[in-house]
């Protein structure tokens, strides 16, 4: 969420040509995100295991769970860098950048993840240590891409601290838009707490049908950041013709790319969930959801995109509360 507030205030900046905010805003983006993530590291260190519990984890899984999050939590740094990072770059039209840093990153933990669980049989740990090996990747690839710009976006590490206007005006945008990711999360752990109750064969299903969604739903966000930098840059230029085609372009790619994915993952579930288990019981939970959630992906981008269009303008308020009574 406060990474899309940066991705706004920048953007904004670029269409409204202000060079003097552009720098401080960049370096206040890059300090949030060092220090959003030690806050999220230590934190998760020590809530982990007590969230688990209550949210009625199995206890033959507890140990294995309280695991992957502390290792998954220990990355927090490089998840936020490249967050804030891919942000900067998005700001001012450049996709393609964080799209190959995402790519590459992406490819590396499914190498790592085969790597570190039939390899090396560190089962768990070996997942999250990929995770977090590719996110640190993908952060490094981002700020090198920063450091080496030439333009307002370049970024000196001995400059890196907080404005005070421009920390403002990213939280005005980002508190809301943050809100409303943490919902969904907050959903999702309502849903798991009931899944919970099912036992390890449910959960193990429904966690690797939840990583194939993780992919279609990735496709997904690119058309709503591609929504929210494109409306902001309109709306500091006060293009508002724009601010409506790039509103109605990015709601047709979106609405018609999840579910072509949707499609292919559903109808190729059996393949794509044989790869995480060969569990023919836990296949049969993960297609369940495949089929119920994955397969109408695609309805989001109504609700997505002209969301993302509003906080593009700055108005980020009323999307976050539309948003969050659907995700009630």
């Amino acid at each position: 969420g406060l990474a899309t507030g940066a991705n706004i205030v920048i953007a904004n900046m670029i269409g409204r040509k202000d060079h003097r905010n552009l720098s401080s805003a960049v370096h206040t983006s890059y300090f949030l995100a060092l220090v959003g993530g030690l806050i999220l590291t230590a934190a998760g260190v020590f809530i982990s295991n007590p969230l688990l519990w209550a949210i009625g984890t199995p206890e033959n899984i507890i140990d294995q769970s309280t695991l992957y999050m502390r290792i998954y939590f220990a990355g927090s740094i490089p998840l936020l860098v490249y967050s804030f990072g891919s942000a900067i770059l998005r700001s001012k039209g450049d996709t393609a950048r964080p799209t190959l840093y995402l790519a590459v990153s992406g490819v590396l933990n499914i190498i790592l993840n085969l790597f570190t669980v039939i390899q090396l049989h560190m089962g768990v740990a070996g997942v999250a240590i990929a995770t977090v090996i590719s996110e640190t990747v993908s952060a490094v690839m981002v700020t090198i891409a920063l450091v080496r710009e030439t333009d307002d976006t370049h970024l000196v590490f001995s400059e890196i601290s907080m404005d005070p206007m421009i920390f403002q005006r990213i939280m005005k945008i980002g508190i809301p838009a943050g809100i409303q990711g943490m919902m969904w999360s907050i959903s999702n752990i309502a849903v798991q707490t009931a899944m919970n109750t099912f036992g390890s064969i449910t959960v193990a299903g429904n966690s690797a049908a939840l990583n194939l969604e993780g992919f279609v739903y990735v496709a997904m966000d690119a058309f709503n950041n591609a929504c929210i930098t494109f409306t902001s840059q309109a709306a500091g230029a006060k293009d508002m013709k724009q601010v409506r085609r790039v509103m109605h372009v990015t709601l047709i790619l979106m609405t018609g790319s999840s579910a072509a994915a949707g499609l292919l993952v559903s109808g190729f579930g059996n393949q794509l969930l044989s790869l995480y288990t060969n569990d023919p019981d836990v296949i049969s939970a993960g297609m369940v959801r495949l089929h119920y959630v994955v397969l109408w992906l695609w309805i989001n981008a109504a609700l997505d995109i002209p969301a993302a269009s509003m906080r593009g303008i700055g108005y980020s308020n009323t999307p976050t509360l539309v948003m969050m009574i659907g995700i009630v």
